[in-house]
């Protein structure tokens, strides 16, 4: 085995160790992702899609009968995937654009790959946007939940969005369109802050779990360091005596850090 040092790149995500937390982002991805698709000498935009109305003849509604469905020389599938592994993992902020696009992969039309490259435009400008974990914030676990209400017009359908926090970085977030048919905005509110409130549950146990190891770990190098200063204290005891005193004072010594060893534990 070799040690190798700290993470610096693992499956597409980069890992800068500074001074004062970690900043994790994917920018070396994002390039990738735009040489790709062509889009690597595009001009940048400011916000990952367009102002979107509710009004069914907008940009983002389904396909016509009359409409003409891209061939398979646009790679539309290809680049909500890849979209979808960068908004899930460092970019929050594209979530709901790729969420909403995604819902025309099996008959994407020229609109649709209108949209798909405005995210990309968008990237071009904020390549080197990620999350800084702080190693000096002590803030807890806090969430944030909303709902649109017929946020798509064409299947009544609401949206449901949250995001958690820790250390006032985002740990978790997610942008979906809800199952069920809202038949009031509270009713819509109510299936938002049920999958937030799941989700909650689950992050807290992680937290307490991470808790625990934490304080596990403190105990057993208290352990190790208390073990290695009786050591030392019976080692330096035994200097200058006899081969004999040293034998029956270094069993006598050697029983007091196991046994209390077995007291802390």
């Amino acid at each position: 085995m070799k040690d190798l040092g700290k993470t610096k790149f693992c499956l597409g995500l980069q890992i800068e160790h500074l001074v004062d937390g970690i900043l994790l982002h994917q920018m070396a991805y994002t390039e990738k992702i735009l040489k790709k698709f062509f889009m690597d000498q595009s001009h940048p935009l400011s916000s990952p899609m367009i102002v979107r109305s509710l009004d069914v003849k907008g940009p983002f509604r389904p396909r016509k009968n009359d409409e003409e469905v891209i061939g398979p020389e646009v790679p539309y599938l290809s680049a909500i995937g890849a979209l979808m592994y960068l908004a899930s993992h460092t970019r929050p902020d594209i979530s709901f654009a790729v969420n909403l696009l995604a819902r025309f992969s099996s008959c994407p039309t020229r609109r649709h790959w209108n949209g798909v490259k405005h995210i990309f435009r968008y990237l071009q400008g904020t390549k080197d946007m990620g999350l800084f974990f702080s190693n000096t914030c002590k803030e807890d676990l806090i969430g944030f939940a909303d709902a649109g209400y017929l946020s798509d017009p064409h299947t009544a359908r609401s949206q449901t969005g949250y995001v958690f926090t820790c250390g006032g970085t985002a740990i978790s977030w997610r942008s979906m369109k809800q199952t069920l048919a809202a038949t009031s905005s509270n009713h819509a509110e109510i299936l938002a802050i049920h999958e937030a409130s799941r989700e909650c549950v689950w992050l807290r146990s992680v937290v307490n779990t991470f808790e625990k190891i934490v304080v596990y770990n403190r105990k057993r190098k208290l352990q190790r360091l208390c073990m290695k200063i009786m050591l030392l204290a019976s080692h330096n005891s035994r200097m200058g005596t006899s081969k004999e005193t040293e034998r029956s004072t270094f069993y006598r010594s050697f029983s007091s850090p196991m046994s209390y060893r077995r007291m802390a534990m």
